[in-house]
């Protein structure tokens, strides 16, 4: 199968300025929501910019180091059956720096997530209260966790975890001798 793995704001901006079915006001839009929490919403944008034929996409903060060579092929081997129950995987439950989806089967959910944080987080909604993040509004719409049977997400295998390190160091062995594929630099907000 096709897979497409898209890390940075900068991938996807470059995608918006080179597809024909975006006008200027879309791409101002998009690109200049505010508060963060809003300009969050561009990763559930991730299937909009994908040709027709790929079937899985990918998406990792662009704060993540591929640490061991080769690894991608072991997380092709084991990617996630993707349904309509569960239309989204995640690395962790809560974590949504990480996830896959299906274009044929994960645009309903991501659409949902999309519209709840950008209403969410309206400048009308946000008068007296802080924003809130985008994986709060994931919890609430597809459960907090994923052995509850009401989940509407799954867990990927550990080869796709991007694990989060305390103090990252480069030469530490921790970092190279691990079943997982990717390193998040940083540890969110």
């Amino acid at each position: 199968g096709s897979f497409y793995n898209t890390t940075s704001y900068q991938s996807i901006s470059h995608s918006l300025h080179n597809n024909e079915n975006f006008t200027s006001h879309s791409r101002r839009k998009l690109l200049n929501s505010q508060p963060f929490e809003r300009s969050m919403a561009i990763k559930m944008h991730l299937l909009d910019y994908l040709p027709s034929h790929i079937e899985y996409a990918v998406w990792y903060d662009c704060d993540v180091l591929f640490i061991r060579p080769n690894c991608a092929i072991e997380m092709i081997e084991k990617k996630p059956v993707i349904t309509k129950e569960k239309p989204i995987f995640l690395s962790y439950s809560g974590h949504v720096g990480s996830f896959v989806v299906s274009p044929q089967v994960s645009r309903e959910a991501l659409d949902l997530w999309h519209s709840e944080v950008l209403t969410s987080n309206s400048p009308s909604a946000l008068g007296a209260r802080p924003a809130i993040p985008d994986y709060q509004v994931f919890n609430h719409l597809f459960g907090q966790n994923a052995s509850d049977p009401n989940a509407k997400f799954g867990l990927l295998d550990r080869i796709w975890h991007d694990i989060m390190p305390k103090g990252f160091a480069p030469n530490h062995t921790v970092y190279w001798n691990t079943t997982a594929c990717v390193v998040h630099l940083s540890n969110g907000r």
